[in-house]
């Protein structure tokens, strides 16, 4: 078997494979667990300052609670906005706050050739979030996983209107999570950096979040799973480590990057999320 090229493996960050849905995949409107109540997607469109268009959904708040919370979910590299309706997310807009999911560039539906797994999408996370609060939106919440995580820590480092932050799963820098993924092969990361650096004009070394993660002050929960072998576990207990804030967890649990996170780490985010955005805690009803 021939070994892979720099030109092939590339494609481990700028153009993993792309999750596609049909517009019928979007659900229309979401149903309270116990009664009536519904609440209908809202789509929006807002450009990045590249000029490439951003499409989410918002499903709002059935009663808001007092600052019209919102909690932003941002995807991983091989996914799209649909992930966060398919999640405990679902279940916030019936306790008073809204919720709202994406398309990075270049992932999902998004018209972008290739993606950057930290690069360029924290633009498209600013670009999002200032949309949400020219709506009206006001106690902001960061919800991201894997390449939605990293770019999320990016983000919190250097904003100050944001409420609070989830992390599930971050990789520290992107130097990082490709050597991980190839074996700490040091001359194939090498003629991959090369041929990023040739193909999109960046360059790998320059996209780290953990040596931002100081000047984050904000309230954090950070997991991730002890037998990942996508992302190494040990980089989001650094990101954890380096965060300032007084208020800050990291939570390790039993599986792997894509398992489904068990209930006390479930229940630790509904809590986590409910208390720093002013409501009681609905995870007895939702475990």
């Amino acid at each position: 078997m021939a070994t892979p090229t720099g030109e092939q493996m590339s494609n481990i960050i700028i153009r993993p494979m792309r999750a596609n849905y049909s517009s019928g995949s979007l659900m229309k409107q979401l149903r309270a667990k116990n009664s009536e109540a519904t609440t209908l997607r809202e789509s929006f469109e807002v450009k990045n300052k590249n000029g490439i268009t951003i499409e989410g959904s918002i499903f709002r708040a059935v009663n808001p609670v007092e600052g019209n919370p919102i909690v932003i979910y941002s995807h991983g590299n091989a996914g799209n906005q649909t992930e966060f309706i398919f999640s405990y997310l679902y279940y916030y807009p019936f306790h008073g706050i809204s919720i709202c999911g994406f398309d990075f560039s270049g992932c999902g539906n998004n018209k972008e050739e290739y993606i950057t797994m930290g690069n360029r999408e924290p633009d498209d996370l600013n670009c999002v979030i200032d949309h949400m609060k020219s709506l009206g939106f006001g106690k902001i919440c960061l919800y991201g996983r894997s390449m939605g995580a990293f770019t999320t820590t990016i983000v919190m480092s250097e904003r100050s209107d944001i409420l609070c932050g989830v992390l599930d799963s971050p990789y520290a820098t992107l130097k990082r999570f490709l050597l991980y993924n190839i074996h700490q092969n040091e001359e194939l990361y090498q003629k991959i950096r090369e041929c990023i650096q040739t193909k999109v004009g960046y360059d790998i070394e320059t996209v780290t979040a953990v040596d931002k993660a100081n000047k984050i002050t904000i309230p954090v929960l950070t997991f991730a799973g002890k037998d990942d072998t996508i992302v190494d576990p040990a980089d989001g207990e650094e990101i954890y480590q380096q965060i300032s804030s007084e208020k800050k967890e990291y939570v390790s649990f039993e599986g792997d990057h894509n398992s489904f996170r068990p209930q006390e780490v479930q229940k630790k985010v509904i809590n986590f999320i409910c208390e720093n955005l002013g409501i009681s805690s609905f995870s007895d009803e939702f475990i």
